[in-house]
């Protein structure tokens, strides 16, 4: 219908056009002239014009090449999959919703693009080297108020932490038994006590009024003022605790390779397996199902359940003693650390192996946030990797954080 009606004013305003553009006058006006031969004849073109579409065609393919890096993280199984069929009626169906999935997988890569910012968080080329002094000094004395420090004078060891389900108060043990409750908005002491016990783990069961902490033969529940409660003679030489907090379960693993499961509700034992792997350092818990992870000495992980006699699954993951364990909110994706100086992110959907990673030196522990940053701890420093959940392999950490003389 276009070229029918109106075939002859469009060439002839594009002829007009073109002939301006590519006269003598107005090259020389702007830049030198090039020759460029096409079919046998010769035509100039602006030196200038010429650079100017060489950039627009290699913006253009590394854009073609960033929305195919981000359509990656939005696919969904293979695309080959109808193929297995040898009906030609459903394979029709399937395939008509095969392009409109890859259409709506190609529309989220493109706005995400567009969608330049993201709330909280740094957006520059090297954020791993904009300290914390610096991200201060640009924020709001609000929030400048949550950033604080406190050091231990007394060289009572070192310290495990552990937050409440509010986020409001923090529980911190030194291995030498000094404890303390402090609530973090107001930056005021709630309790304190020194056990002169060795403590290996601290934890808070359903709120902030209740801790739990491994001591050198059991595991003792306290209140949140540091009076003591129970003693539970279940945990038998406790390293690692975990509060099942829908299930009113606590769970640890220690020296003697047992995972135990006890009702703080009615203090029963629910459930006891051994793990025939030895003293047990490192204990995770799966936030989407409340399976227990753990990490021995041979490298493997298993995981285990109160009401399954054996493990659920047993993976060897890396070729040196487990470390660190740490798993995602969703209970997609585990990160695994090692003392030979690895890092390795699972898929547990399908117990595979997805990225390898080394450390400068062997992690002392792993965490996932609930934004899927990981925080790796090991020697003076701390780091965060902020897509390393994902499909694509990063190679720079988010954010890194010197403590200056203190080893994590």
């Amino acid at each position: 219908f276009f070229f029918v009606y109106g075939r002859d004013s469009f060439l002839d305003r594009t002829t007009s056009w073109y002939a301006e553009l590519m006269s003598p006058k107005a090259a020389a006006s702007n830049g030198e002239l090039g020759v460029e031969r096409i079919s046998g004849g010769e035509k100039t073109v602006n030196a200038a014009e010429k650079d100017r579409i060489m950039k627009v065609k290699k913006r253009k393919r590394e854009l073609e090449a960033d929305v195919a890096q981000r359509k990656r993280m939005y696919e969904r199984g293979d695309r080959k999959w109808m193929q297995k069929t040898s009906n030609k009626f459903v394979k029709d169906i399937f395939r008509k919703k095969e392009f409109r999935a890859r259409e709506a997988t190609e529309a989220a890569a493109r706005a995400e693009m567009l969608n330049t910012e993201e709330g909280g968080s740094l957006l520059a080329k090297k954020s791993w080297k904009i300290s914390q002094k610096e991200i201060r000094e640009e924020l709001d004395v609000q929030t400048a108020a949550k950033q604080w420090s406190f050091s231990d004078d007394n060289h009572l060891g070192p310290y495990y932490c552990a937050y409440a389900s509010n986020g409001r108060t923090l529980a911190f043990a030194s291995a030498k038994g000094h404890v303390a409750t402090l609530n973090t908005q107001t930056k005021t002491l709630i309790g304190e006590l020194q056990l002169k016990e060795t403590v290996r783990d601290i934890t808070f069961c359903h709120d902030d009024r209740w801790l739990v902490l491994a001591q050198k033969k059991h595991a003792y529940m306290y209140t949140h003022e540091w009076v003591e409660a129970h003693k539970m003679d279940h945990h038998e030489w406790p390293n690692k605790l975990a509060f099942l907090r829908h299930h009113f379960l606590l769970a640890s693993v220690g020296r003697l390779g047992n995972v135990v499961w006890q009702d703080i509700s009615t203090g029963k034992l629910v459930s006891k397996r051994k793990t025939k792997w030895g003293e047990c350092f490192t204990m995770c818990q799966n936030p989407w199902n409340a399976v227990l992870a753990t990490g021995h000495t041979r490298g493997h992980v298993m995981m285990w359940a109160p009401k399954c006699d054996s493990y659920l699954t047993q993976m060897l993951c890396h070729m040196a003693p487990i470390t660190g364990i740490a798993i995602d909110l969703l209970g997609r994706n585990m990160v695994t650390t090692a003392a030979d100086s690895s890092l390795k992110v699972w898929d547990l959907r399908m117990f595979k192996e997805l990225h390898t990673y080394k450390t400068l030196a062997p992690a002392v522990d792993v965490k996932i946030s609930q934004s899927a940053i990981v925080g790796i701890g090991y020697q003076y420093q701390a780091e965060f990797w902020k897509g390393m959940l994902g499909p694509v392999k990063k190679y720079k950490p988010y954010m890194m954080h010197y403590s200056r003389g203190r080893s994590i």
